[in-house]
C-alpha cells in the first residue's frame, strides 16, 4: 500500500509543478507584453473641402502613458521628415493643424498632425 501512495504521490507532485511551470510562463509572457509600447500609426488625406493636405493619426493601444518624441512622415526619395523640425525651422508657417496631445495617456487617446506638402508621403 505504502509503494502505491509513494507512486500516486510523486504523479501528483509531477503534475502540480508542470501546471505552476505553465502557469509562471503564461505570467511571464503576460507581463513582457504589457509592458510593450503598442500604437497605431496610420497616414490619410484630410478632408479637401476643410484643409488641404497630409495627416498622420496615432492611436494608443497600451495601458500605460506613452510620449511620443517625434512623428512625421516618409517621402518617396525615402528621406524622413521630422514636423516638429519643420515648425522649428519656420514657426511662423500656417500650413499645419495638430490635434490631441503628444502625451498618450490612456489606451485609445489619440493625436493627430497635418500638413500641405508638395508630395505625397509614402509612410509616417
Amino acid at each position: 500500500m505504502t509503494l502505491v501512495t509513494d507512486a500516486l504521490q510523486k504523479w501528483v507532485t509531477l503534475v502540480a509543478s508542470v501546471i505552476a511551470a505553465i502557469a509562471s510562463g503564461w505570467n511571464l509572457w503576460l507581463k513582457y507584453r504589457e509592458g510593450s509600447d503598442k500604437i497605431k500609426v496610420v497616414c490619410g488625406l484630410i478632408d479637401p473641402q476643410i484643409s488641404p493636405g497630409e495627416c498622420l493619426h496615432v492611436v494608443s493601444l497600451c495601458d500605460h502613458p506613452i510620449r511620443i518624441a517625434d512623428y512625421g512622415y516618409v517621402m518617396r526619395t525615402g528621406n524622413l521628415l521630422s514636423i516638429p523640425q519643420l515648425d522649428a525651422d519656420d514657426p511662423n508657417d500656417d500650413d499645419h493643424i495638430t490635434y490631441g496631445s503628444r502625451l498618450l495617456e490612456t489606451r485609445n487617446a489619440y493625436f493627430e498632425a497635418g500638413r500641405i506638402l508638395r508630395s505625397h508621403p509614402v509612410g509616417v
